[in-house]
């Protein structure tokens, strides 16, 4: 599976913005534009989808994500997603979103108002749609005919109650748009994702993603054991980018025989039955192992555990892993905020090489406020953040049919594409109105 699109929009400061992938895209500004807030409007997207109708509840009412600008005040949340999956067969493609209204002044919204299921066997005909949420209908696949009734409420999507037939052909489709995944590096203090935490939930145990971002090393172990050529590819990909370590090892430590279960009980009330009947265990152990990345390094006189490495050679790691895991445990997006921060300019280069090779069904989104990360990549893949006076965060990609006028003209300049599109984000309106030039009329061109 790969995601072609994303549409997101109405969040924080951000306009509806439209974002075609491929493996690496980059969204450029200068500082305090908006790009973060479109990584996490991404990830607030994903999120709602796997969330239960409680959560949702609570997401459509977060204060931080409602719109403060006049420009977006009063505009819903959108969010569409176009992925192709070879898989699914005659519902190859697919496109599926939803929007909904943010909770207000007025004590209203935090209600679902649209949700479309829409898919096709090849890009040569339109989208059908399987669903009409308004009407409360939904379609049970393309040789059925006619609708069938489902109840939704507020807060739910059809997706949650169709994933759970049995007897409806597009359920596979379903099950595929719920296990959509998304990850992102949005700080720098990754020490968690290195450090051994003896703590493991159930639900983690059991769960097919078995990728644990908050235990690298574990997560390492488990693709060791179920796919050892990735694995592999992991470790070579780390000696390319790091010259210097002479040795990557994956160390355990086991906790057999040292620990039992935890088991907590509710406390109750005097007198309510009910809840002291519900004295139930807690749903999380004591993992039978630790493991810790070691590495020895040319340059070390010892041994050092992974966790007490640089901050920059902990985000290189970081994003190894993930595009490594992604393919084989439902990553299909990476978000990465600030690349190029703790990384040198020369490593930034190799790795973003190292990754266009090791990412498959993956797509990676960087964000920067750096001329010389533009240099690395391909015009048409970089979208930027255009200036305006209204605080509203818009990115628009530079136009194909305007890559070599584009850099032809930063020949003549003798200077980088990199620096003279920030020369141009950070100039004046003539040059406000230069750089629009070079860009798309609309996200969907």
């Amino acid at each position: 599976m790969r995601i072609k699109r994303i549409t997101i929009g109405n969040f924080k400061n951000l306009a509806e913005t439209t974002l075609d992938l491929t493996r690496m895209i980059a969204l450029v500004s200068t500082n305090n534009y908006g790009k973060s807030n479109l990584l996490e409007a991404i990830r607030f997207g994903f999120d709602f989808i796997s969330a239960s109708p409680k959560e949702r509840n609570t997401m459509m009412r977060w204060r931080r994500g409602i719109p403060l600008s006049p420009e977006l005040a009063g505009k819903e949340y959108k969010f569409v997603v176009e992925f192709d999956d070879p898989e699914l067969k005659q519902y190859r493609f697919v496109r599926y979103g939803f929007s909904f209204i943010w909770y207000n002044d007025q004590e209203t919204g935090a209600v679902i108002t649209d949700e479309q299921i829409e898919m096709r066997a090849t890009e040569s005909v339109r989208y059908t749609a399987y669903l009409k949420r308004d009407k409360g209908q939904y379609k049970a696949g393309k040789t059925k005919t006619g609708f069938r009734k489902i109840a939704l409420a507020e807060d739910v999507l059809a997706v949650d109650i169709i994933s759970s037939f049995d007897d409806v052909e597009i359920t596979s489709t379903i099950r595929k748009i719920k296990k959509l995944g998304y990850r992102m590096c949005n700080t720098l203090e990754l020490d968690r994702s290195f450090r051994p935490n003896p703590i493991e939930f159930e639900f983690d145990a059991k769960s097919e993603l078995a990728f644990d971002d908050d235990d690298i090393p574990r997560a390492l172990s488990v693709l060791s054991k179920e796919r050892p050529e990735q694995f592999n590819l992991f470790i070579e990909t780390i000696y390319d980018l790091f010259p210097e370590f002479e040795q990557v090892e994956l160390s355990a430590y086991s906790l057999k025989g040292q620990t039992q279960a935890f088991k907590a009980y509710i406390v109750a009330p005097s007198g309510d039955e009910a809840v002291e009947a519900a004295q139930e265990e807690l749903p999380y152990h004591v993992k039978d192992e630790l493991y810790r990345l070691i590495i020895r390094s040319k340059y070390l006189n010892q041994p050092i555990s992974m966790e007490h490495m640089s901050t920059g050679t902990k985000r290189v790691f970081w994003l190894v892993a993930n595009a490594v895991f992604g393919g084989s445990y439902h990553t299909n997006v990476l978000g990465v905020d600030e690349i190029e921060t703790s990384i040198h300019p020369k490593m930034i280069r190799r790795l973003l090489e190292a990754l266009s090779e090791i990412l498959e069904g993956t797509s990676l989104i960087v964000t920067s406020h750096s001329p010389y990360l533009i240099q690395y990549l391909k015009p048409e893949s970089i979208y930027i953040g255009v200036p305006n006076d209204s605080g509203v965060a818009t990115f628009r990609r530079i136009h194909p049919s305007k890559v070599k006028n584009l850099i032809s003209t930063t020949r003549e300049l003798e200077t980088s594409v990199g620096e003279y599109l920030f020369e141009l984000m950070s100039g004046d309106e003539d040059s406000a109105a230069i750089l629009s030039a070079y860009l798309e009329d609309s996200c969907n061109e």
